[in-house]
């Protein structure tokens, strides 16, 4: 064996068009554990984008070891192939959570992908080194010394060469440590090249524990449902806090911070990394936003955490249904209607906001039982919603065999949007597989409840009409039924750009989806197909709606005027001379793209009355201002600071195909970052811009 064996570590991704990825830290953490074990006996190379590793192959790498997620399973496919095609004695591992973790479905996984000579089960850091141990401790390749052998290795499995059994070790104890004991790949500086990506921005993440102790039927648990451990892990504080420092010592541009916690506040000591990234926040700047899952319990601890947080988060409290009967289906509970209440209500009294996720296609639930989990959400207060389709991931409870048959579960597939691409002149495309067909819910109610979807995220949270939304609710019709309506085509021949907007957005809802993964290769592998594919691109259907909105204008009148005709019809008693009022300030906080310097600031005047009824979106209100007049004038403003970051965002977005793409870039990392600011002008001067 060579002195010093080459081994490359690849976390991919497809980096041809701009999209919003995080650093590989995985590959990073295997990086620290070699360097603390193997000093540098090891040449060891890590590689996040595609092209680099590709042309990096020449240098006939011992060990090709890549993560496995359902981003990236073609693109590993296509790359190994060029690997094993330049060195057909390369030995290839694979890691990660996208495979079914029982004996028999890993089996199933490696007689697919015959060109993966082993896997690495669940936690990688100790068994991957095992596997450079083994190649360290013995004469010849993996190939001969390991699998020709059949040598057991933890937490490594792979296929008997001589019957195709299946041979997998045991667990290294650390996967049940409490404390984590593996080095920091912050602190190794294997990270350092990613945290300041210029062509291509990665988001830094951290964590500062591992493991998850429920057991949701449409959730990995982070593989802890396989490994019998039921405790979450920690990483120990000094070295989170180590790490947060080195992230905001180093990072040269504006960041968002992610924090791969599944349960943040769940443990005590949650509190104070809250704390910790809030002082750094201001000693540092530069972190735009910080994107946190907090605990499903823990609701005291939860307040604590947001109030310390403030406005660099608007976090996640998910409860995917409001339904019980669906909740025990997919093994999960919530806490009670009055305590999500209270969370809320304390969320808004520390004058921060709160968001929720909610699933569509759960076991048992029909399409009007998810529409009443809507309304639930609407009524408990939050402030944004994230409702998705469900991916049925490898290694869940509801993509094994079992829970399909049970539930009348039916997927199909579609594309991931920007997760394709040309390398070395291989097409690649990745799909999601999710559930589009239960027992309780037709094909056709998935379709028909797009459109609602689409608008809830619109209105609700990038605040697009938001204001009439709330108009609404204050005068007893629920947003959800407002929202219904306005998701009704209107008709053509008054609003012929919204009506086309609908229908082209409808058109793409049904077509993007296919019934298995090889149809949709058929379909877009044709090079006219995947040459359009290419230009266009493929995008998420609301961001495109918005970015949509937010650079044609007359859509964007269209859009509100069709909103304003449905209030009206449902609140007839209500002066039509507000609701249009409350239309134009709605709006006028939107900021149409291209955005410069010059960009003019809008103004109107508005009753007091109207008014009152938009004061939470005008930042200078108070009680006094309707007693100065009958009428007052609001200033709506682009600050310096946000047009610097919707300039810069654009601009760093150099995969960006157009100006609509890049606006839906920017919308992902910011989604109120096109929204005006509205100030009362204290001196009543209506100044026209």
């Amino acid at each position: 064996m060579k002195a010093k064996p080459k081994i490359f570590l690849a976390d991919l991704i497809h980096n041809q068009y701009g999209y919003n990825y995080c650093v590989p830290l995985n590959i990073g953490c295997l990086a620290a554990t070699l360097k603390q074990k193997f000093a540098d006996s090891l040449d060891l190379r890590l590689f996040k984008f595609p092209d680099r590793l590709i042309k990096a192959l020449d240098e006939k790498p011992d060990i090709l070891a890549v993560s496995n997620y359902d981003w990236n399973v073609n693109l590993n496919r296509a790359v190994i192939q060029m690997a094993q095609k330049r060195n057909p004695d390369i030995f290839v591992v694979m890691g990660g959570p996208n495979i079914r973790y029982k004996p028999e479905g890993i089996k199933q996984f490696l007689e697919k992908h015959s060109y993966v000579n082993a896997y690495v089960m669940f936690e990688g850091e100790e068994a991957f080194a095992g596997i450079v141990s083994h190649l360290l401790g013995h004469e010849g390749s993996l190939h001969t010394s390991l699998i020709e052998r059949c040598v057991e290795l933890k937490q490594v499995a792979y296929l008997a060469p001589h019957d195709g059994s299946l041979v997998m070790g045991s667990l290294y104890p650390s996967v049940k440590m409490k404390h984590i004991p593996h080095a920091s790949a912050w602190l190794s500086g294997y990270l350092d090249p990613y945290l300041n990506c210029r062509s291509f921005p990665l988001s830094p993440i951290i964590e500062t524990t591992r493991g998850c102790p429920h057991r949701c039927t449409y959730c990995t648990s982070w593989g802890t449902a396989f490994t019998g451990v039921k405790t979450v892990r920690e990483f120990e504080l000094e070295t989170v806090f180590e790490e947060l420092e080195y992230i905001f010592r180093n990072a040269e541009q504006d960041f968002y911070l992610i924090v791969g916690d599944a349960n943040l506040g769940i443990l005590k000591r949650d509190v104070l990394v809250a704390e910790k990234i809030k002082e750094l926040s201001g000693r540092y700047g530069k972190l735009t936003s910080v994107g946190i899952d907090t605990s499903k319990s823990m609701i005291h601890r939860n307040v604590e955490i947001y109030k310390t947080l403030g406005n660099l988060s608007v976090p996640t409290f998910a409860l995917q249904t409001f339904n019980e009967d669906i909740l025990r289906n997919t093994r999960r509970k919530n806490v009670s209607f009055d305590d999500i209440r209270m969370l809320v209500d304390k969320v808004h009294t520390n004058g921060s906001s709160i968001s929720t996720d909610l699933l569509v296609g759960l076991p048992g639930e029909s399409k009007q039982a998810h529409i009443h989990s809507i309304k639930k959400a609407f009524d408990a207060g939050f402030d944004k919603f994230q409702i998705a389709d469900i991916r049925l991931l490898l290694g869940t409870e509801m993509e094994e065999d079992s829970s399909r048959d049970r539930y009348g579960i039916k997927t199909k597939a579609r594309i991931i949007p920007n997760a394709f691409g040309v390398y070395c002149g291989h097409k690649v495309i990745e799909y999601e597989n999710c559930i589009r067909e239960t027992d309780a819910m037709s094909e056709m109610d998935f379709l028909e409840l797009r459109l609602l979807h689409g608008h809830i995220f619109l209105m609700l949270n990038l605040e697009i009409g938001r204001p009439l939304l709330d108009f609404a609710q204050h005068h007893g019709l629920h947003q959800v039924d407002l929202i219904a309506d306005i998701s009704t085509m209107p008709p053509p021949n008054e609003y012929p750009l919204l009506s086309k907007q609908f229908k082209v957005y409808m058109e793409n809802s049904m077509s993007e989806w296919f019934d298995t993964p090889d149809e949709a290769d058929a379909y877009y592998m044709q090079d006219q197909v995947f040459g359009k594919l290419q230009e266009a691109g493929f995008s998420k259907l609301n961001y495109e709606y918005a970015s949509n909105l937010i650079v044609d204008t007359v859509l964007a009148d269209e859009f509100f005027k069709w909103i304003t005709i449905n209030v009206k019809n449902h609140l007839p008693e209500i002066s039509t001379k507000l609701i249009d009022e409350l239309t134009i300030f709605s709006d006028k906080r939107i900021i149409h793209y291209p955005v410069n310097d010059n960009s003019p600031s809008e103004s109107m005047e508005i009753s007091n009355a109207a008014l009152k009824e938009v004061s939470n979106y005008v930042a200078n209100y108070d009680d006094e201002v309707s007693q100065n007049a009958e009428k007052q004038v609001v200033k709506f403003t682009v600050d310096e600071l946000q047009t610097e970051k919707i300039q810069g965002m654009v601009s760093a977005n150099t995969a960006a195909r157009s100006d609509l793409h890049a606006v839906q870039l920017v919308l992902q990392f910011h989604n109120k970052l096109f929204i005006r600011n509205a100030l009362i002008a204290r001196d009543n001067i209506l100044q026209r811009s």
